[in-house]
């Protein structure tokens, strides 16, 4: 009885592997859509009705409770971003959107990544405050190094997987073969 268990699980197990194996590029270009749409989500967050304060407010916290040699590091940011709060969110949330673009439709995927990365560094830098660590009682470092991770392993994928047809650049590629240069990891 114990041994047909077993192999009932195990043939079960094979199959889902064979499954995970056989289907990864399109499990890979789902999840970048996901991660797409949740660039589009948080984009939209910027363009609402009266963001503007809650964006302001945001920078001037951002380095309350941060250690002493950071004080400038905030302040300078504080003092660029706070004249121009209009511009700075407009921006980002452009910036955010062309993301969302880039990861969904799979165009552009090299400079997509390497943006996503930069944008989610800063966003983790500057309005989160590198997560704020800190104080006692944090229990989180913020979600900007996370997606700057996440776009580290988009890439690495991607590299592995390299031309995907599931995407806009496989296309392009088709074309105009200097659009790899732009899209593929591993040019």
């Amino acid at each position: 009885m114990e041994n047909w268990i077993f192999k009932k699980t195990k043939a079960a197990g094979n199959r889902i592997d064979r499954l995970l194996v056989e289907n990864n590029i399109i499990l890979a270009r789902f999840m970048e859509i996901i991660f797409g749409v949740i660039w589009i989500l948080d984009g939209s967050f910027l363009l609402q009705k009266n963001f503007v304060t809650i964006f302001t407010n945001i920078i001037l916290t951002a380095g309350e409770n941060q250690p002493a040699f950071l004080a400038g590091w905030f302040s300078f940011w504080s003092g660029i971003i706070l004249p121009n709060a209009y511009t700075f969110m407009y921006m980002i949330a452009f910036l955010e959107f062309m993301l969302a673009v880039s990861l969904i439709l799979g165009l552009g995927r090299k400079i997509g990544y390497a943006g996503g990365f930069i944008l989610s560094i800063l966003l983790w830098a500057i309005p989160e405050g590198f997560g704020g660590p800190y104080n006692s009682g944090v229990a989180e470092i913020g979600t900007g190094i996370i997606y700057a991770i996440v776009f580290i392993f988009l890439a690495i994928t991607s590299s592995i997987h390299g031309r995907n047809k599931y995407t806009a650049d496989y296309y392009i590629e088709k074309k105009a073969d200097k659009w790899k240069y732009i899209a593929e990891i591993n040019y």
